[in-house]
């Protein structure tokens, strides 16, 4: 059996030029047809989509896909990533710097209480020894 005999016939029949495309009614009886399948299979593919989506290979593949195509409109935003958690108002020195405001004021008017809570008891131990 020579080479040419043991090949199947191709699907254009030996037909010279490029295959015909699709027409749109065509396209549509196509889809119509595959949504006809999957109805009549429906239980057959919830049990492949379960068992694809347990297995990790599945999922670390993905997870692949989802960081490649979110790193590829980034780059055709031409755009920083925002960062990830709630917006910060401060850079991080700028917001010591005011922490550390925040904190000597706060001590201050601690310390200022402090002494007037003395001054009050100074001044009734006072009101009270001069009869």
């Amino acid at each position: 059996m020579s080479e040419a005999e043991r090949t199947p016939p191709s699907r254009r029949c030996g037909r010279p030029g490029r295959r015909r495309l699709p027409t749109p009614e065509r396209l549509e009886r196509q889809r119509q047809s595959r949504r006809a399948w999957a109805d009549r299979n429906r239980e057959y593919l919830r049990e492949v989509w379960r068992a694809r989506h347990l297995d990790p290979e599945f999922r670390a593949k993905r997870r692949r896909r989802w960081a490649e195509g979110r790193q590829a409109r980034l780059e055709a935003a031409a755009e920083p990533p925002r960062p990830v958690g709630r917006p910060r108002l401060y850079t991080p020195e700028e917001a010591r710097e005011r922490k550390l405001a925040c904190m000597r004021a706060c001590a201050a008017r601690s310390r200022q209480r402090k002494r007037a809570a003395k001054q009050a008891t100074e001044d009734d131990l006072e009101k009270k020894s001069r009869p």
